[in-house]
């Protein structure tokens, strides 16, 4: 009797303790099909009793007021300010690249100021200035301003743009870093590194946190640390 009320408890503990409900996700598209998708897949499938609303948008939206327990970014250090709880999931390294007929048909770029030579292509900014921050040898730094020749929010249009020859592009990794393999794209100017973002997550609070989303916010940090973010032939 004992023995069958001790296996009684537990599976009462157990389900007690497996994330049940439901979360709402906040994430960009370009996050989602690169990186995110097959995440949430395995997640759910771990979880069956989870359900997941996520919305693919790369607006900048208000957790609280707009009912979002999870939003998903990828943001440049020194993070702004916020009554938000933050959790960094993983670095997101960038990368200077462009097609190799845009590396032929201009004159390949030895110093950062030669970047202003060929034409660019860029993510939309919210204060509308377009600016590479390089960091180079020896702990050297430098700004280049440019005057992109394509500007969206669509990091899909943005990647065959530069595919397509349309100018440099300063992309993530987990975006590029196939086509860099593949020699669709290659690296510009490799010595000098666009300074890498923070890919992580912010959510009302930590304290009161549902079980779901907590497991959720600790799912995705274990298993982005299996994913290699860097360039080919680094170490």
């Amino acid at each position: 009797m004992l023995v069958e009320a001790d296996a009684a408890q537990e599976v009462i503990d157990h389900s007690r303790s497996e994330p049940v409900g439901s979360i709402r996700v906040s994430c960009p598209p370009g996050i989602i099909y690169f990186l995110v998708a097959p995440l949430i897949i395995r997640f759910m499938q771990q979880y069956p009793k989870v359900k997941i609303e996520m919305e693919a948008t790369s607006r900048r939206i208000d957790v609280v007021r707009e009912g979002f327990d999870v939003a998903l970014r990828v943001r440049y250090p020194p993070l702004e300010d916020s009554d938000l709880t933050m959790k960094v999931l993983s670095k997101s390294p960038q990368c200077l690249m462009a097609a190799p007929e845009v590396v032929a048909q201009y004159p390949k770029p030895i110093t950062p100021d030669d970047l202003s030579k060929l034409p660019s292509i860029d993510f939309e900014q919210w204060d509308g200035q377009h600016v590479w921050c390089l960091d180079g040898p020896a702990g050297a730094s430098v700004k280049i301003h440019h005057q992109p020749r394509l500007v969206t929010d669509d990091v899909f249009t943005l990647l065959k743009a530069a595919v397509g020859g349309l100018g440099v592009v300063k992309m993530p990794l987990i975006v590029g870093g196939q086509d860099l393999i593949d020699g669709n794209l290659v690296s510009i100017l490799p010595d000098w590194r666009p300074r890498g973002g923070i890919f992580h997550a912010v959510f009302p609070s930590r304290r009161g946190l549902l079980p779901a989303v907590r497991a959720f916010l600790d799912f995705l940090a274990d298993s982005l640390e299996e994913v290699d973010f860097r360039l080919p032939g680094d170490e």
